[in-house]
């Protein structure tokens, strides 16, 4: 969304020195002009002493003056009672919901609501609400970092019938949410077209528990013979779940950057949660899990998003 540089001022004036519901009225770009004619109407007037010409520069004053108060009484009865933000992934849109209530007597046009995210303009939806009601507006924004977000203010603005005047206010709000790693995809040992030997390797690598002394219960392709090599003993690999309906995923264990290692992760637990597995994440010392559902979901993603 582009903005004027009256927008701008205002904006600016906003992050600064607004007040939580003091409401602010300025002139637009079309009412500077109005007030400039209006202006030079007044002194050739005055200058001439031409009294029908003085009236007209009063007739546009009180024009501006009624402008000024209709456009005071429109933002003073709208209110935000509601505001809710979904955490998502960075590589999704975020959805931002408001409940808008109207308590004026007729339909509210062109209302524009905008909040501020660290680092972006303003994010602005212009919207029309019905006369007396509530009205659920979302507004839907993407390309975000990963990391936790907290909202604390929304700024609700319109302008005049004539278009010559723009009022706003700020309105105080309580509301946080996550950005979540972007997915990046890891086969890990989903991927079917992987050799069977690479996909064993990765279970094995990402998934062993401990070793245990080897008897003749065991299954023998386990024996982990390099260790019989070192000790003159049979040792047993075992793993965290020998189902594989348990995962680890480690983020030592995969390759890449940090961040390239941070979205596998994401992706990862995104797809064992879809999958309904029960997984374990390990993060250096932090080690969440093994867990499954919903509520392990967001813990592990909230705690890859703030990593």
């Amino acid at each position: 969304m582009k903005f004027s540089k009256i927008q701008t001022y205002k904006n600016e004036i906003s992050k600064r020195l607004a007040r939580p519901k003091r409401i602010y009225i300025l002139p637009t770009k079309q009412g500077f002009y109005f007030l400039g004619i209006n202006f030079i109407v007044f002194n050739l007037g005055n200058i001439y002493g031409n009294n029908m010409v003085l009236l007209l520069s009063f007739i546009m004053v009180a024009f501006a003056v009624v402008n000024m108060l209709l456009t005071h009484l429109n933002i003073k009865n709208v209110e935000i009672e509601g505001m809710t933000v979904h955490s998502e992934f960075a590589d999704s849109p975020v959805e931002m919901s408001f409940k808008i209530k109207n308590k004026n007597n007729r339909a509210f046009k062109n209302l524009l609501l905008e909040t501020w995210l660290p680092e972006k303009e303003p994010l602005g939806i212009i919207t029309d609400i019905p006369k007396a009601q509530t009205a659920l507006q979302v507004l839907h924004k993407g390309g975000l970092k990963r990391g936790y977000y907290q909202l604390n203010r929304l700024q609700l603005s319109t302008r005049s019938p004539s278009l010559l005047f723009v009022a706003w206010k700020v309105v105080s709000v309580e509301c946080s949410f996550f950005i979540y790693p972007k997915r990046r995809e890891e086969s890990f040992f989903w991927d079917q077209e992987q050799s069977a030997d690479k996909t064993r390797n990765e279970f094995e690598e990402l998934n062993f528990a401990e070793h245990i002394k080897y008897h003749e219960s065991l299954a023998a392709n386990r024996v982990d013979w390099k260790l019989y090599a070192k000790k003159d003993e049979l040792y047993w690999k075992k793993y965290h779940d020998e189902s594989g309906d348990m995962l680890t995923f480690s983020f030592q264990k995969l390759s890449g950057s940090s961040e390239e290692k941070i979205e596998k992760l994401s992706y990862l637990v995104q797809k064992a949660f879809l999958e309904n597995k029960n997984w374990k994440m390990i993060l250096g010392d932090l080690s969440l899990g093994p867990q499954g559902g919903g509520e392990h979901r967001e813990k592990c993603l909230e705690t890859l998003s703030n990593f």
